[in-house]
């Protein structure tokens, strides 16, 4: 058996299904999504999710933070769900 980590880069994944605009789209199951690129003689060890926050101003005001953090803390909290 190869072991295999999957790394999703959360701030592009984020924006590529924003630009979508599919509400389906926002809720996925990492695990899942990962294990479906892998091979017969692959084990998956572990998904890595990471974000970097992009800060937008406009006439003093933050764009584009509070969105991305929340769906960032709810990834968090969906994972250690999953893996109970």
């Amino acid at each position: 058996m190869h072991k295999a980590v999957c790394l999703i880069d959360g701030f592009n994944l984020y924006h590529g299904i924003a630009k979508l605009d599919e509400e389906k789209c926002k809720w996925c199951n990492y695990r899942k999504l990962a294990k479906r690129f892998l091979g017969p003689r692959q084990n998956l060890l572990r998904v890595v999710y990471f974000t970097a926050f992009h800060y937008l101003t406009v006439a003093g005001k933050h764009l584009g933070r509070d969105t991305c953090e929340q769906w960032g803390s709810a990834a968090t909290i969906k994972r250690d769900v999953e893996n109970d």
